[in-house]
């Protein structure tokens, strides 16, 4: 008898965040979608450059602690 094996729960976690990084670049590169969605790569540069200002943290501090 062949058994098939479930996928792993780590594989599922890997199509699935794909998935939504993949519609996030779709969306943020259509005509109207681009308008409300940045996309991912601006996000994350801008993630950065914050962090390296400190601004970040203190937005975080706030959020997390007042």
């Amino acid at each position: 008898m062949n058994a098939k094996k479930p996928i792993p729960h780590g594989i599922w976690l890997i199509i699935s965040f794909s998935a939504a990084i993949l519609l996030w670049i779709v969306i943020s590169i259509s005509e109207k979608g681009g308008v409300v969605f940045a996309p991912p790569w601006k996000v994350v540069e801008k993630l950065i450059a914050e962090g390296y200002d400190g601004i970040l943290w203190t937005h975080i501090g706030y959020s997390l602690w007042l």
